[in-house]
């Protein structure tokens, strides 16, 4: 039980990581493509 509790945390804790990432990612290629457009 405290592994399987455990092995839920860390997917949680890895998926929020992605989250993180791909918000990153995102708001990069925005940041390009207002500064392209503002061109």
């Amino acid at each position: 039980m405290i592994k399987n509790c455990k092995k839920a945390e860390l997917v949680s804790y890895f998926l929020f990581i992605d989250a993180k990432i791909i918000y990153a990612a995102a708001n990069i290629n925005g940041k390009k493509e207002i500064m392209e457009y503002g061109k």
